[in-house]
């Protein structure tokens, strides 16, 4: 493999990078030709339709702009870095057996920046105090109550605690119910990899290959996306008539070949005096219930407009699986299992006129302890 152009890394630690991308219902981090039981750690996106992915071994480029979330793999971690070049690692594979996810998992984050802190989050099914021990010596994270998601690592500690686990062999995750393997291979050249996305190799806060230049060379953070949003209507007494209306009306539009089952379910969400949301569930297959959104005057003959979704680089898509609506964001998910471990969420703002992007997130088959991973962010802004 040749050193891709504009990398600092050898060759042997380039990785394998996954665009995430689409061009049509990018979805998540799903099972490898339906296989539930053997997932690999890649951004496949799929809902009706199986679409490729593109896979390169072309560094990423340091955009000024808003960009589209890559992902590595190294071994037993994989990192994945977002639109703004923050980047997460996580070890996400067993050392011993690639096809399960460990029982527990860190997850290592940071933004993107000169002098941004390196943030340690531990994810472990278990109830009170959890420690790490590396080489014999145990360092201290905080409480949980159930919920992996509690377990961060303060900063006091992690500045000491990554430096011994970047020159280890085995560590352990240790709670009071039990003492959980955290696989190691591969880390080194995933914090090497993050050093190399976020422009830090040869600085002083390189966490691998540092030097003596200084961070403030260190490229800043894509800008986000800025989403202006307006608020929804009040809801009318005469809303709830217009389901059984609106359900026979659009039934006929609804994708027969998506499914083996057909549900012809809706809710109605109002936009304005005159005009509601359709949210409509055409159909199911598996884990997952494919959603068409609608943009529907309110008084016959009742003219329908199918929304459609749009992310860079991707075709429109006009259909969602999951889909629910809470009257500030529109939230959609897809599961690669029955069990719903492994899952990509994407939430989208009503701007007036369509939903944009806001947030993306997902977690990887096989289950990684709970690890989730930030794909996408955009800042919102309300008017009206």
């Amino acid at each position: 493999m040749r050193t891709p152009a504009g990398s600092t890394l050898p060759a042997a630690l380039v990785g394998h990078q996954q665009s995430i991308g689409s061009d049509r219902y990018r979805a998540g981090y799903l099972p490898k030709e339906h296989d539930d039981a053997h997932v690999d750690f890649i951004m496949i996106a799929r809902q009706v339709r199986l679409v490729a992915v593109a896979s390169s071994t072309s560094a990423i480029c340091l955009l000024a702009a808003a960009q589209e979330p890559s992902s590595w793999d190294f071994a037993a971690w994989s990192m994945t870095c977002d639109n703004t070049n923050h980047c997460e690692a996580a070890a996400v594979r067993s050392d011993d057996d690639e096809s399960s996810g460990p029982d527990a998992s860190l997850r290592i984050s940071r933004d993107a920046g000169p002098g941004a802190p390196v943030v340690g989050r531990i994810f472990v099914q278990a109830r009170g105090s959890v420690r790490l021990r590396v080489q014999g010596k145990l360092f201290a994270a905080s409480s949980v109550d159930g919920a992996p998601e509690n377990a961060d690592i303060p900063n006091s500690v992690f500045v000491h605690l990554l430096p011994a686990l970047i020159r280890a062999k085995t560590a352990e995750v240790v709670t009071s119910s039990g003492t959980y393997e955290l696989p190691l291979s591969g880390l080194k050249a995933t914090l090497l990899k993050m050093d190399d996305v976020q422009g830090r190799i040869g600085t002083g806060g390189a966490l691998i290959q540092g030097g003596s230049h200084s961070e403030r060379g260190v490229p800043s953070a894509p800008a986000p996306s800025v989403i202006e949003t307006v608020r929804m209507a009040a809801p009318l007494p005469s809303d709830s008539e217009l389901v059984d209306v609106l359900t026979r009306r659009l039934a006929p539009a609804c994708d027969a070949d998506a499914s083996p089952r057909e549900l012809r379910e809706g809710t109605v969400h109002r936009v304005s005096s005159t005009k509601v949301l359709f949210l409509f569930a055409c159909s199911e297959a598996s884990a997952n219930q494919s959603f068409s959104i609608w943009l529907v005057d309110d008084q016959a003959p009742y003219t329908a407009k199918l929304l459609q979704f749009f992310r860079p680089g991707d075709v429109d898509v006009n259909s969602l699986f999951n889909a629910e609506f809470d009257g500030q964001l529109l939230k959609s998910t897809v599961y690669g299992s029955t069990t719903h471990q492994c899952w990509i969420e994407t939430s989208w703002a009503w701007t007036g006129a369509a939903f944009a992007r806001v947030k993306e997130e997902g977690a990887a088959c096989p289950d990684a302890a709970g690890v989730s991973f930030r794909l996408w962010t955009a800042s919102i802004l309300p008017r009206g």
